[in-house]
């Protein structure tokens, strides 16, 4: 989904609708969603945050019926969870993890998952003697 916003600004507005649609023409994966260009505007009645809520909740449920939301879901917290563990305990930490311990968290939130997998690197790194440097 793109939005324009400020689309009450007129040929600038419609330049960027035109360019977006433009490159959407030449997506490459013809039988998945069909990306929709919107507008809005706080100062065009006709191009208020309505039409955006109803395209989202379409969205939402193509994503539910095609069962993709639960893999998405799954994906953004995996993403979200490798880069706060990366800043909270270093390429270090997140090396240790194993696969296996990312997949045990499959079904968690991204909190329950993030506390569990810095317990597990704080514990795994107690076990291991440090080098002496």
């Amino acid at each position: 989904m793109f939005v324009v916003t400020k689309a009450d600004l007129g040929d600038m507005a419609a330049k960027a609708v035109a360019d977006l649609e433009g490159a959407l023409s030449l997506r490459l994966h013809p039988g998945d969603w069909d990306a929709k260009v919107l507008q809005v505007s706080t100062l065009d009645p006709g191009l208020g945050i309505g039409p955006l809520i109803a395209a989202l909740d379409a969205h939402e449920h193509w994503l539910k019926t095609q069962g993709r939301r639960d893999l998405k879901r799954r994906d953004q917290m995996r993403s979200w969870g490798h880069t706060n563990l990366l800043l909270h305990i270093g390429r270090d930490g997140l090396a240790a993890l194993s696969e296996k311990s990312l997949r045990q968290l499959d079904g968690e939130t991204p909190f329950q998952s993030l506390y569990q997998l810095r317990i597990s690197v704080q514990f795994q790194s107690r076990e291991t003697p440090s080098s002496p440097d």
